[in-house]
């Protein structure tokens, strides 16, 4: 064989092999590139998973903790959106016709032309309950003396004792299983049943009177409030003070503050649905009026304490206690204060701390407390439409009986 013959074939095998190693490094690298897109796409699938997940607990929090107020109506159901930084976004559907909610989870973005998107549904259990179905009630003791009076009416019918808008539902409770843990003294009246936990008693004095029933089989832990988020990451108005005849106009939104402290003869009007968080004291002084105008409403969360005395009023321009709401975190004694011919249309949810209603303060609607005591004079005519109010600051209520992803 000659050298030109010898050289061609060599030529040949290197070109034979060079088409070789180009196959089998084409065929590397699309298999590599193939495992990237399928490690990217699992990658993003589990992320999906998960904030999908999110979403649902997210919802369940919503419902059970803060009364939806993050919410939006969609349709006939209502939704919830929201993003997780760095993951991705979730969209869910609320069905409490039906009682469910089927969450979207978008990875890396509900808006990225590249998502992957996972979907997971569940069965709702149970369901929101209302903190006020009873006049009172607390964790420990409820005294109501020297002519005090317990009774009810529907705000959703109209006015207290108005067409005959007056009635015996306003029902007392408590979780203590003591003697004598209900004190009901001299000429005071309740108009409702009186319960307490397994054991306990009821003390009743002279001309006391107690239209319903007593029975001893309670037993409905109160939780304690949790603070949305949404309050406690906003930035913080300091120490608000309101002088002396002075106005305050708060609008529609949600506010945080270190304190407030209302002078005498302070006005102050609630303009639209209003949430204060208020981490320290509520300094009321006398004669301060504060205002909740027709369509508006103030949810009011507290750390400290919240006193209304000395002729001093919240007042509903529609009288609807729904539309006044305190949620306290507070844990000293005598946290919440109604006293001296003060005038309140509203509910308190404090379980941590002792709430007090006396002399001469009229007071519509529903407060539960630690321990609750209303004296010299003092009024509650339980609002019986605050049966139906959920949400507000606990962590009961839904929960999931089955879980599925779609």
């Amino acid at each position: 064989m000659d050298i030109k013959n010898k050289k061609g074939i060599a030529l040949l095998t290197a070109y034979f092999a060079i088409f070789a190693l180009t196959i089998i490094s084409t065929a590397f690298l699309s298999r590599s590139i193939s495992e990237k897109k399928t490690s990217e796409h699992y990658a993003k699938s589990t992320q999906a998973f998960w904030v999908a997940e999110s979403g649902i607990q997210q919802t369940l929090w919503e419902l059970n903790s803060n009364n939806c107020n993050n919410c939006q109506t969609c349709g006939n159901n209502q939704c919830l959106a929201g993003t997780i930084t760095g993951f991705g976004d979730y969209d869910v559907t609320i069905d409490l016709t039906n009682n469910t909610l089927s969450s979207i989870g978008s990875a890396p973005s509900r808006s990225s032309n590249k998502l992957v998107a996972r979907t997971v549904a569940v069965d709702l259990a149970g369901g929101a309950s209302s903190f006020f179905t009873h006049a009172l009630y607390s964790n420990n003791g409820i005294e109501i003396s020297n002519n005090a009076r317990i009774d009810s009416f529907d705000s959703s019918i109209g006015l207290y004792n108005v067409d005959g808008n007056i009635s015996t539902n306003g029902n007392i409770g408590t979780n203590s299983t003591s003697s004598q843990i209900i004190d009901i003294g001299n000429n005071a009246y309740v108009g409702g049943d009186v319960s307490t936990g397994p054991g306990g008693t009821v003390a009743a004095g002279n001309n006391a009177t107690i239209t319903g029933s007593t029975t001893d089989t309670n037993d409905n832990p109160l939780e304690s409030v949790i603070v949305p988020s949404s309050l406690t990451s906003l930035a913080s108005g300091g120490a608000k003070t309101v002088n002396k005849k002075g106005s305050w106009i708060i609008n529609s939104g949600s506010y945080k503050f270190d304190s407030i402290t209302l002078e005498n003869k302070v006005n102050v009007t609630i303009s639209g649905d209003v949430t204060l968080y208020v981490t320290g004291d509520l300094d009321v002084g006398n004669k301060v009026d504060i205002t909740i105008t027709t369509g508006a409403s103030l949810t009011y969360y507290t750390d400290g304490e919240f006193e209304l005395s000395n002729n001093s009023a919240v007042n509903n321009m529609t009288k609807i206690p729904a539309n006044f709401i305190i949620y306290s975190t507070y844990s000293g004694g005598d946290g919440i204060e109604l006293e001296n011919n003060s005038e309140f249309y509203g509910a308190v949810y404090a379980p941590d701390t002792d709430i007090s209603i006396s002399n001469n303060a009229d007071s519509y609607g529903a407060f539960v407390g630690n321990a609750v005591d209303v004296s010299n004079n003092g009024a509650v005519h339980y609002d019986e439409a605050l049966a139906s109010m959920t949400g507000g600051g606990s962590s009961s209520g839904y929960s999931i009986s089955v879980w599925e992803e779609l």
